[in-house]
């Protein structure tokens, strides 16, 4: 299985990887094996790579961090530093460890000692799948990587890369020559391409092939179990399950503890990330690099799908078989006595296969699991978009001459201005406010007109007993919202613009006047204080 179907496409993908030097090893075509690269060279430029893979995510989680970025380009770049931190995570390979490459040997030693005389069976689906998903994924990688490099030469500032690092980076794009702009993106390119190059051959290769081909060898179980009719039969089966038992754990040695993690943890979370950028920043992300993240949240469910289903199949089939030859066995086995007890044994040494990371494995559930949780995060990260979006609306009114001209109530609705230094203070404010309290059945506010507009804003906040605004750093609003005695924290950020911002604050309808009060300032606004009217200023 792994040397008709698999070795083929694993040359082809050594051919690039070799130019590229991004793998310490190479095929010799006179053993059939893969052998540590001659070339010192080789050896070299592949331990350079390593080192600058690890500095260079190290600068964009710095530049993520603590970078003059916005939080759509926080997003943004968080996507390509996940992808790059998956495939230098399986990439990284300083020492020149070659177990990797033994458990490829394993799997060909294994078919050629093992399964030499076994009749050859028609590819299953699920391998057919496979294959076609190793072929997308690849080219997905190539053209990922040529997206990258038009976004960059689009919009050079896009975040998490080197130019975005720097604070006037529109102006040094415009004064940079293009020659050093290019050979900067040229470079970046460059490590893009050989850190998802370097990872391939352990995700497809390793980890893909071999799941497919622990199937396969069920297939040849499955197919023995249906033809048992002689002791020597029951012993050639339950040696085979063996064989495949010893074969799991030399597959599972190495992918447990650095492949299979990222694919579980790292690739969802690329998922949700790409998915929430495809969804809701359309609009701020130039074409065509833009389509480098609908290609990434494609791709993503398809290894969920793929991959992870594939490896829970692993389990589910060991276990079904395992069922199926010992109920077999029992029924042809007519001795007694000390032969039934030696079947007996050697069936309970037979343990279900699990394709295994860390301390847990992939069952049937995982899959479902995951892709359910990524689905729910990514619905969570755009509702809470929508609700920021939604206050922004109404809480960031840009117009320098604007001054609280009424406040009202109605049916327990309270609105509350607070303004920029254009406008009076709470002290001026606080003295305006006559004893007497009007209902109403509308307010307005500034550029707030109707009625269902003053509805909306009240939506856009939680129910809200309690409500204090501390004296904001900058320009960031924060409020304090108690809900049932729990307290939680909405800040609103103001936007930077030439004109002072007025920031409006909203406490939801069906609460009392009374309960709401203001810290670290003078003013204190309750029920009998609230007027329907103030003179403009």
């Amino acid at each position: 299985m792994f040397h008709s179907d698999f070795l083929p496409m694993l040359k082809n993908n050594l051919r690039l990887c070799q130019i590229l030097k991004c793998v310490p090893f190479e095929f010799d075509s006179k053993t059939g094996r893969l052998i540590k690269a001659k070339s010192f060279g080789h050896i070299l430029l592949f331990r350079v790579q390593c080192v600058l893979s690890v500095m260079y995510i190290a600068a964009l989680f710095l530049n993520l961090c603590f970078g003059p970025l916005t939080t759509t380009a926080k997003f943004q770049g968080f996507t390509f530093f996940m992808v790059y931190f998956v495939a230098s995570w399986m990439k990284f390979n300083y020492s020149l460890d070659m177990a990797g490459t033994q458990v490829i040997h394993t799997f060909l030693d294994f078919e050629k000692y093992i399964l030499k005389d076994t009749p050859t069976f028609e590819l299953s689906l699920g391998a057919k799948i496979m294959k076609l998903f190793i072929q997308v994924a690849e080219i997905s990688g190539f053209s990922f990587v040529i997206l990258q490099l038009i976004l960059l030469q689009c919009v050079p500032c896009t975040a998490p890369f080197i130019f975005s690092m720097f604070p006037n980076c529109g102006e040094m794009a415009d004064k940079t020559s293009w020659m050093l702009m290019l050979a900067v993106h040229i470079f970046e390119t460059w490590m893009c391409l050989q850190m998802i190059f370097g990872c391939t051959v352990y995700i497809f290769y390793l980890l893909c092939a071999g799941i497919i081909c622990i199937l396969f060898y069920f297939r040849i179980i499955e197919n023995k179990i249906s033809t048992l009719q002689s002791d020597q039969d029951t012993k050639k089966c339950i040696n085979l399950y063996r064989c495949i038992q010893i074969l799991e754990k030399f597959f599972n040695a190495y992918p447990m503890n650095k492949v299979i993690p990222v694919m579980v943890f790292g690739i969802p979370t690329m998922e949700i990330i790409s998915l929430f950028i495809s969804i809701n920043f359309y609009d701020k992300i130039a074409m065509p690099g833009f389509l480098l993240f609908p290609l990434l949240g494609l791709n993503t469910p398809l290894n969920n799908i793929c991959v992870l289903t594939m490896a829970s199949l692993v389990h589910n089939s060991s276990d079904k078989i395992l069922g199926v030859l010992k109920k077999k066995i029992m029924g042809l086995t007519c001795h007694s006595g000390r032969k039934r007890s030696i079947i007996n044994r050697e069936l309970r040494a037979c343990s279900v296969l699990k394709v295994k990371f860390g301390s847990n494995y992939i069952d049937r559930g995982t899959p479902l699991v995951i892709q359910n949780f990524c689905l729910n995060q990514t619905m969570s990260l755009t509702l809470v978009k929508a609700n920021k979006m939604a206050g922004n609306k109404y809480f960031h009114l840009r117009d320098k001459s604007f001054v609280p001209s009424k406040i009202a109530t109605g049916s327990g609705i309270m609105i509350i201005a607070m303004v920029g230094s254009s406008t009076p203070n709470a002290t001026k404010l606080h003295k305006t406010v006559p004893r007497n309290l009007t209902n109403m059945t509308s307010a307005i506010i500034g550029l707030i007109k109707m009625y269902d507009e003053v509805m909306a804003i009240s939506k856009a906040l939680n129910l809200a007993k309690y409500s204090s605004i501390v004296s904001p750093p900058q320009n960031v609003i924060r409020i304090d919202l108690f809900f049932n005695g729990f307290q939680n924290l909405i800040e609103f950020e103001i936007s930077e613009d030439d004109v002072k911002t007025t920031t409006l604050l909203c406490v939801r309808r069906d609460r009392s006047a009374a309960d709401l009060s203001l810290s670290g300032n003078p003013m204190v606004m309750r029920s009998s204080q609230i007027s329907s009217q103030l003179d403009e200023k």
